[in-house]
Protein backbone atom coordinates (compact mmCIF):
# COMPACT_ATOMS: atom_id res chain seq x y z
CA UNK A 1 0.00 0.00 0.00
CA UNK A 2 1.30 3.35 -0.89
CA UNK A 3 1.89 5.68 1.96
CA UNK A 4 -0.15 8.84 1.62
CA UNK A 5 1.14 12.01 3.24
CA UNK A 6 -1.70 14.48 3.22
CA UNK A 7 -1.25 18.03 4.39
CA UNK A 8 -4.12 20.52 4.61
CA UNK A 9 -2.76 24.04 4.66
CA UNK A 10 -5.15 26.77 5.66
CA UNK A 11 -3.76 29.71 3.79
CA UNK A 12 -4.96 32.63 5.85
CA UNK A 13 -3.60 35.55 3.86
CA UNK A 14 -2.31 34.70 0.42
CA UNK A 15 -4.79 32.04 -0.69
CA UNK A 16 -8.09 33.18 0.91
CA UNK A 17 -10.26 34.30 -1.93
CA UNK A 18 -11.35 37.96 -2.21
CA UNK A 19 -14.99 36.89 -2.15
CA UNK A 20 -14.66 35.81 1.47
CA UNK A 21 -15.99 38.13 4.14
CA UNK A 22 -13.76 40.99 5.12
CA UNK A 23 -14.23 40.10 8.77
CA UNK A 24 -14.29 36.33 8.53
CA UNK A 25 -11.03 34.54 9.34
CA UNK A 26 -9.72 31.35 10.89
CA UNK A 27 -9.45 31.44 14.65
CA UNK A 28 -5.87 31.94 15.83
CA UNK A 29 -6.53 29.74 18.84
CA UNK A 30 -8.06 26.94 16.79
CA UNK A 31 -7.08 26.70 13.10
CA UNK A 32 -9.98 24.31 12.57
CA UNK A 33 -12.57 26.98 13.40
CA UNK A 34 -13.61 29.44 10.70
CA UNK A 35 -15.05 32.72 12.05
CA UNK A 36 -17.89 33.65 9.73
CA UNK A 37 -19.73 36.97 9.58
CA UNK A 38 -23.39 36.00 9.64
CA UNK A 39 -24.28 39.24 7.83
CA UNK A 40 -21.98 38.33 4.92
CA UNK A 41 -21.68 34.52 5.04
CA UNK A 42 -19.05 32.54 3.20
CA UNK A 43 -19.85 29.35 1.26
CA UNK A 44 -18.37 25.88 1.80
CA UNK A 45 -16.93 26.13 -1.74
CA UNK A 46 -15.06 29.32 -0.86
CA UNK A 47 -13.52 27.65 2.19
CA UNK A 48 -12.60 24.64 0.08
CA UNK A 49 -10.62 26.92 -2.21
CA UNK A 50 -8.36 27.83 0.74
CA UNK A 51 -7.28 24.18 1.26
CA UNK A 52 -4.25 22.47 -0.34
CA UNK A 53 -3.51 18.72 -0.39
CA UNK A 54 -0.16 17.12 -1.38
CA UNK A 55 0.54 13.40 -1.82
CA UNK A 56 4.06 11.89 -1.93
CA UNK A 57 3.11 9.90 -5.03
CA UNK A 58 0.36 11.92 -6.72
CA UNK A 59 1.69 15.35 -5.82
CA UNK A 60 -0.82 18.21 -5.54
CA UNK A 61 -4.30 16.72 -5.55
CA UNK A 62 -6.11 19.82 -4.20
CA UNK A 63 -8.49 19.65 -7.15
CA UNK A 64 -9.70 16.27 -5.89
CA UNK A 65 -11.10 17.71 -2.60
CA UNK A 66 -14.78 17.07 -2.05
CA UNK A 67 -17.33 17.61 0.72
CA UNK A 68 -18.09 14.61 2.92
CA UNK A 69 -20.45 16.30 5.45
CA UNK A 70 -22.09 19.73 5.42
CA UNK A 71 -24.47 20.92 8.13
CA UNK A 72 -23.57 24.57 7.47
CA UNK A 73 -25.23 25.21 4.13
CA UNK A 74 -28.79 26.29 4.83
CA UNK A 75 -27.84 27.45 8.34
CA UNK A 76 -25.85 30.52 7.31
CA UNK A 77 -28.21 32.75 9.28
CA UNK A 78 -28.05 30.75 12.52
CA UNK A 79 -25.50 31.79 15.11
CA UNK A 80 -23.21 29.11 16.49
CA UNK A 81 -20.94 26.28 15.21
CA UNK A 82 -21.69 24.26 12.12
CA UNK A 83 -19.54 21.31 10.94
CA UNK A 84 -18.18 20.81 7.43
CA UNK A 85 -15.99 17.77 6.61
CA UNK A 86 -13.81 17.72 3.50
CA UNK A 87 -12.20 14.60 2.02
CA UNK A 88 -9.83 13.54 -0.76
CA UNK A 89 -8.82 10.19 -2.31
CA UNK A 90 -5.38 9.47 -3.80
CA UNK A 91 -4.62 7.04 -6.59
CA UNK A 92 -4.08 4.28 -4.06
CA UNK A 93 -7.60 4.63 -2.65
CA UNK A 94 -6.52 6.28 0.61
CA UNK A 95 -9.16 8.79 1.85
CA UNK A 96 -8.20 11.19 4.63
CA UNK A 97 -10.76 13.78 5.86
CA UNK A 98 -10.47 17.17 7.46
CA UNK A 99 -13.21 18.77 9.61
CA UNK A 100 -13.79 22.51 9.92
CA UNK A 101 -16.17 24.25 12.28
CA UNK A 102 -17.80 27.31 10.76
CA UNK A 103 -18.68 29.61 13.62
CA UNK A 104 -21.40 32.07 12.66
CA UNK A 105 -21.03 35.31 14.62
CA UNK A 106 -22.74 38.70 14.44
CA UNK A 107 -19.95 41.25 14.49
CA UNK A 108 -21.68 44.29 12.98
CA UNK A 109 -23.22 46.99 15.13
CA UNK A 110 -26.74 48.25 14.34
CA UNK A 111 -27.29 51.53 12.53
CA UNK A 112 -29.54 54.48 13.32
CA UNK A 113 -31.89 55.58 10.57
CA UNK A 114 -33.68 58.94 10.72
CA UNK A 115 -37.13 58.29 9.32
CA UNK A 116 -38.00 61.98 8.90
CA UNK A 117 -35.59 64.88 9.30
CA UNK A 118 -38.50 67.15 10.19
CA UNK A 119 -39.06 65.23 13.41
CA UNK A 120 -35.75 66.56 14.74
CA UNK A 121 -37.76 69.77 15.23
CA UNK A 122 -40.04 69.61 18.23
CA UNK A 123 -42.96 72.07 18.30
CA UNK A 124 -42.81 74.52 21.15
CA UNK A 125 -45.30 73.83 23.97
CA UNK A 126 -45.90 70.30 22.65
CA UNK A 127 -45.84 67.06 24.62
CA UNK A 128 -42.28 65.76 24.33
CA UNK A 129 -43.21 62.08 24.56
CA UNK A 130 -45.49 62.46 21.55
CA UNK A 131 -42.95 64.37 19.46
CA UNK A 132 -39.71 62.43 19.82
CA UNK A 133 -37.55 62.20 16.68
CA UNK A 134 -38.48 59.34 14.37
CA UNK A 135 -35.21 57.44 14.61
CA UNK A 136 -35.03 53.67 14.12
CA UNK A 137 -32.30 51.19 14.99
CA UNK A 138 -31.74 48.60 12.28
CA UNK A 139 -29.47 45.60 12.70
CA UNK A 140 -28.44 43.70 9.58
CA UNK A 141 -28.93 40.37 11.33
CA UNK A 142 -31.75 41.04 13.80
CA UNK A 143 -33.69 43.65 11.84
CA UNK A 144 -35.60 46.41 13.60
CA UNK A 145 -34.44 46.78 17.22
CA UNK A 146 -35.81 50.28 17.75
CA UNK A 147 -37.48 49.14 20.96
CA UNK A 148 -34.02 48.54 22.43
CA UNK A 149 -32.87 52.17 22.02
CA UNK A 150 -31.85 53.99 25.20
CA UNK A 151 -32.15 57.79 24.99
CA UNK A 152 -30.11 59.99 27.31
CA UNK A 153 -30.86 63.68 27.80
CA UNK A 154 -34.64 63.81 27.53
CA UNK A 155 -34.93 65.35 30.97
CA UNK A 156 -32.93 68.37 29.77
CA UNK A 157 -35.38 69.32 27.03
CA UNK A 158 -37.81 72.09 27.91
CA UNK A 159 -40.45 72.29 25.17
CA UNK A 160 -41.46 75.74 26.37
CA UNK A 161 -38.03 77.16 25.57
CA UNK A 162 -36.91 77.46 21.95
CA UNK A 163 -33.38 76.14 21.42
CA UNK A 164 -31.14 73.23 20.46
CA UNK A 165 -30.81 70.17 22.67
CA UNK A 166 -28.55 67.09 22.41
CA UNK A 167 -29.90 63.57 22.78
CA UNK A 168 -27.62 60.54 23.05
CA UNK A 169 -29.02 57.42 21.40
CA UNK A 170 -27.52 54.03 22.32
CA UNK A 171 -28.51 50.56 21.20
CA UNK A 172 -27.01 47.05 21.33
CA UNK A 173 -27.93 43.90 19.49
CA UNK A 174 -28.14 40.49 21.18
CA UNK A 175 -24.48 39.80 20.30
CA UNK A 176 -23.34 42.85 22.22
CA UNK A 177 -22.52 45.03 19.23
CA UNK A 178 -23.27 48.58 20.35
CA UNK A 179 -23.64 51.95 18.67
CA UNK A 180 -24.03 55.40 20.22
CA UNK A 181 -24.83 58.59 18.35
CA UNK A 182 -25.72 62.11 19.41
CA UNK A 183 -28.60 63.82 17.65
CA UNK A 184 -29.41 67.51 17.94
CA UNK A 185 -33.09 68.31 18.27
CA UNK A 186 -34.55 71.78 18.13
CA UNK A 187 -37.52 73.13 19.98
CA UNK A 188 -39.00 75.45 17.38
CA UNK A 189 -41.80 77.92 17.00
CA UNK A 190 -44.42 76.04 15.02
CA UNK A 191 -47.44 78.16 15.91
CA UNK A 192 -48.90 80.13 13.04
CA UNK A 193 -50.06 83.70 13.59
CA UNK A 194 -53.67 84.37 14.47
CA UNK A 195 -55.53 86.39 11.88
CA UNK A 196 -58.67 88.30 12.77
CA UNK A 197 -60.99 89.49 10.06
CA UNK A 198 -64.33 88.97 8.35
CA UNK A 199 -65.29 85.97 6.26
CA UNK A 200 -67.92 87.84 4.23
CA UNK A 201 -68.40 91.43 3.13
CA UNK A 202 -71.50 92.57 1.25
CA UNK A 203 -70.82 95.73 -0.75
CA UNK A 204 -73.16 98.02 -2.62
CA UNK A 205 -71.93 98.18 -6.22
CA UNK A 206 -71.91 102.00 -6.48
CA UNK A 207 -69.85 102.49 -3.34
CA UNK A 208 -66.31 103.48 -4.30
CA UNK A 209 -63.52 101.69 -2.45
CA UNK A 210 -59.87 101.01 -2.89
CA UNK A 211 -59.18 97.67 -4.59
CA UNK A 212 -57.95 96.13 -1.33
CA UNK A 213 -60.16 98.04 1.08
CA UNK A 214 -60.96 94.85 2.94
CA UNK A 215 -57.43 94.61 4.37
CA UNK A 216 -58.32 97.44 6.74
CA UNK A 217 -60.62 95.02 8.54
CA UNK A 218 -57.86 92.47 9.16
CA UNK A 219 -55.23 92.21 11.88
CA UNK A 220 -52.78 89.50 12.89
CA UNK A 221 -50.70 88.65 15.93
CA UNK A 222 -48.01 86.04 16.54
CA UNK A 223 -47.00 84.45 19.83
CA UNK A 224 -43.35 85.42 19.22
CA UNK A 225 -43.37 88.25 16.70
CA UNK A 226 -46.23 90.18 18.25
CA UNK A 227 -48.35 92.27 15.89
CA UNK A 228 -47.74 91.12 12.31
CA UNK A 229 -50.60 92.89 10.55
CA UNK A 230 -48.08 94.54 8.24
CA UNK A 231 -47.22 91.09 6.86
CA UNK A 232 -50.73 90.33 5.68
CA UNK A 233 -50.78 89.77 1.94
CA UNK A 234 -53.27 88.78 -0.73
CA UNK A 235 -52.62 85.38 -2.29
CA UNK A 236 -55.47 85.32 -4.80
CA UNK A 237 -58.19 87.82 -5.67
CA UNK A 238 -61.35 87.29 -7.75
CA UNK A 239 -62.77 90.64 -6.62
CA UNK A 240 -60.29 92.85 -8.48
CA UNK A 241 -61.95 94.22 -11.62
CA UNK A 242 -65.40 93.26 -10.35
CA UNK A 243 -66.02 96.00 -7.81
CA UNK A 244 -69.20 97.14 -9.56
CA UNK A 245 -70.29 93.79 -10.98
CA UNK A 246 -72.91 91.98 -8.89
CA UNK A 247 -71.64 88.58 -7.84
CA UNK A 248 -69.68 86.78 -5.15
CA UNK A 249 -65.89 86.84 -5.33
CA UNK A 250 -63.35 84.90 -3.30
CA UNK A 251 -60.14 86.32 -1.89
CA UNK A 252 -57.41 84.36 -0.09
CA UNK A 253 -55.39 86.32 2.45
CA UNK A 254 -52.27 85.03 4.22
CA UNK A 255 -49.87 86.03 6.96
CA UNK A 256 -46.62 84.40 8.09
CA UNK A 257 -44.27 84.83 11.04
CA UNK A 258 -40.47 85.01 10.80
CA UNK A 259 -40.23 81.22 11.22
CA UNK A 260 -42.38 80.65 8.14
CA UNK A 261 -45.48 79.50 10.02
CA UNK A 262 -48.47 80.86 8.15
CA UNK A 263 -52.22 80.90 8.10
CA UNK A 264 -54.55 81.47 5.16
CA UNK A 265 -57.95 83.07 5.39
CA UNK A 266 -60.71 83.03 2.77
CA UNK A 267 -62.89 86.12 2.40
CA UNK A 268 -65.95 86.35 0.17
CA UNK A 269 -67.04 89.72 -1.14
CA UNK A 270 -70.59 89.88 -2.42
CA UNK A 271 -71.35 92.84 -4.68
CA UNK A 272 -75.05 93.82 -4.82
CA UNK A 273 -77.01 96.49 -6.66
CA UNK A 274 -79.36 97.91 -4.02
CA UNK A 275 -78.75 97.97 -0.29
CA UNK A 276 -79.21 100.66 2.36
CA UNK A 277 -75.82 100.21 4.11
CA UNK A 278 -72.66 100.85 2.12
CA UNK A 279 -71.10 97.67 3.52
CA UNK A 280 -72.23 94.76 5.64
CA UNK A 281 -69.39 92.87 7.29
CA UNK A 282 -70.11 89.40 8.65
CA UNK A 283 -73.85 90.20 8.74
CA UNK A 284 -73.93 92.40 11.83
CA UNK A 285 -71.33 95.14 11.27
CA UNK A 286 -72.83 97.80 9.00
CA UNK A 287 -71.28 100.87 7.47
CA UNK A 288 -74.10 103.39 6.96
CA UNK A 289 -74.28 106.96 5.55
CA UNK A 290 -74.87 109.89 7.87
CA UNK A 291 -77.78 111.25 5.81
CA UNK A 292 -80.08 108.31 6.38
CA UNK A 293 -81.56 107.23 9.70
CA UNK A 294 -82.23 103.52 9.56
CA UNK A 295 -85.78 102.80 10.70
CA UNK A 296 -87.00 99.60 12.27
CA UNK A 297 -88.30 98.52 8.88
CA UNK A 298 -84.91 99.29 7.32
CA UNK A 299 -83.26 96.90 9.73
CA UNK A 300 -85.78 94.17 8.93
CA UNK A 301 -85.60 94.78 5.16
CA UNK A 302 -81.80 94.71 5.17
CA UNK A 303 -81.58 91.51 7.22
CA UNK A 304 -84.07 89.89 4.86
CA UNK A 305 -82.09 91.17 1.87
CA UNK A 306 -78.95 89.40 3.12
CA UNK A 307 -81.06 86.33 3.91
CA UNK A 308 -80.49 86.55 7.64
CA UNK A 309 -84.24 86.68 8.35
CA UNK A 310 -87.14 84.86 6.69
CA UNK A 311 -89.66 86.88 4.66
CA UNK A 312 -92.23 87.22 7.41
CA UNK A 313 -93.73 90.28 9.04
CA UNK A 314 -92.30 91.09 12.46
CA UNK A 315 -93.04 92.94 15.65
CA UNK A 316 -89.89 95.00 16.34
CA UNK A 317 -88.78 95.82 19.91
CA UNK A 318 -85.66 97.88 20.55
CA UNK A 319 -83.65 96.74 23.59
CA UNK A 320 -80.65 99.05 23.21
CA UNK A 321 -79.99 101.98 20.89
CA UNK A 322 -77.24 104.62 21.01
CA UNK A 323 -77.39 105.08 17.24
CA UNK A 324 -80.70 106.78 16.40
CA UNK A 325 -80.07 110.04 18.24
CA UNK A 326 -76.57 110.38 16.77
CA UNK A 327 -76.98 108.94 13.26
CA UNK A 328 -75.47 112.10 11.72
CA UNK A 329 -72.32 111.98 13.85
CA UNK A 330 -69.36 109.98 12.56
CA UNK A 331 -68.79 107.27 15.10
CA UNK A 332 -69.55 103.62 15.82
CA UNK A 333 -72.83 102.72 17.52
CA UNK A 334 -74.97 99.73 18.39
CA UNK A 335 -78.61 98.86 18.08
CA UNK A 336 -80.02 95.72 19.74
CA UNK A 337 -83.55 94.50 19.15
CA UNK A 338 -85.84 91.51 19.36
CA UNK A 339 -88.27 90.31 16.74
CA UNK A 340 -91.39 88.18 16.83
CA UNK A 341 -92.52 86.90 13.45
CA UNK A 342 -96.04 86.43 12.24
CA UNK A 343 -95.45 82.71 12.68
CA UNK A 344 -94.52 83.16 16.34
CA UNK A 345 -90.76 82.70 15.98
CA UNK A 346 -88.51 84.91 18.08
CA UNK A 347 -85.20 86.47 16.98
CA UNK A 348 -82.67 88.79 18.57
CA UNK A 349 -80.07 90.85 16.75
CA UNK A 350 -77.20 93.13 17.80
CA UNK A 351 -76.09 95.40 14.96
CA UNK A 352 -72.95 97.54 15.09
CA UNK A 353 -73.28 100.64 12.94
CA UNK A 354 -70.38 102.75 11.70
CA UNK A 355 -71.60 106.11 10.46
CA UNK A 356 -69.61 107.58 7.54
CA UNK A 357 -69.98 110.66 5.38
CA UNK A 358 -72.63 110.18 2.73
CA UNK A 359 -71.37 112.72 0.18
CA UNK A 360 -68.22 110.77 -0.67
CA UNK A 361 -67.64 107.59 -2.54
CA UNK A 362 -71.04 107.21 -4.17
CA UNK A 363 -71.33 107.17 -7.94
CA UNK A 364 -73.97 106.29 -10.47
CA UNK A 365 -72.31 105.19 -13.73
CA UNK A 366 -68.98 103.49 -14.41
CA UNK A 367 -67.78 102.89 -10.84
CA UNK A 368 -64.81 100.84 -12.03
CA UNK A 369 -62.61 103.82 -12.89
CA UNK A 370 -63.12 105.55 -9.56
CA UNK A 371 -62.88 102.25 -7.75
CA UNK A 372 -59.20 102.02 -8.57
CA UNK A 373 -58.19 105.65 -9.16
CA UNK A 374 -60.20 108.09 -7.11
CA UNK A 375 -60.88 107.13 -3.53
CA UNK A 376 -59.27 105.06 -0.81
CA UNK A 377 -61.12 103.94 2.29
CA UNK A 378 -59.44 102.21 5.18
CA UNK A 379 -61.60 101.05 8.06
CA UNK A 380 -64.43 103.36 7.04
CA UNK A 381 -62.29 106.54 7.02
CA UNK A 382 -62.42 108.19 3.57
CA UNK A 383 -59.40 109.75 1.93
CA UNK A 384 -60.44 111.50 -1.27
CA UNK A 385 -57.80 112.11 -3.92
CA UNK A 386 -59.09 114.99 -5.99
CA UNK A 387 -56.65 114.54 -8.85
CA UNK A 388 -59.10 115.22 -11.66
CA UNK A 389 -60.49 118.41 -10.16
CA UNK A 390 -57.05 119.71 -9.37
CA UNK A 391 -56.01 119.10 -12.97
CA UNK A 392 -59.03 120.95 -14.36
CA UNK A 393 -58.38 123.93 -12.12
CA UNK A 394 -54.70 123.90 -13.02
CA UNK A 395 -55.25 124.00 -16.76
CA UNK A 396 -58.01 126.63 -16.36
CA UNK A 397 -55.57 128.94 -14.60
CA UNK A 398 -53.12 128.63 -17.51
CA UNK A 399 -55.63 129.97 -20.05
Amino acid sequence: MKKLLTVFLLLLASVLLPVSSTYAEFSESDPGVYINDVDDPITVEEIQYTLNVFDDIDGNITHEIYIVLDNYTGNEGILGDHLVVYGVTDSGGNEPTFAIKIRNVDINAPEFVIQAESTLNIPQYSLLAANLPQIKAIDTFEGDITSEIIITGLELIDTEVIGAYALLYTVSDSSGNEISETFTVNVVDSTAPVMNGPTEIIKRSNYILDGQFYLAYFSATDDHDGIVSNRIEVISDEYVGNANNPGTYEIVISVADTQGNYVNHTLKIKVVKDMIPNLIIDQYYWEVPDNHLLTDDDFIDTLQFIEDLPNYTFVFTTTYDNYSNFHEVFNTYQKNFSLISSTGNEYTREIVLEVVESSFNIIDPEPGFFETNSTIIFGGIAAVIVVIFFGVGFFASKK
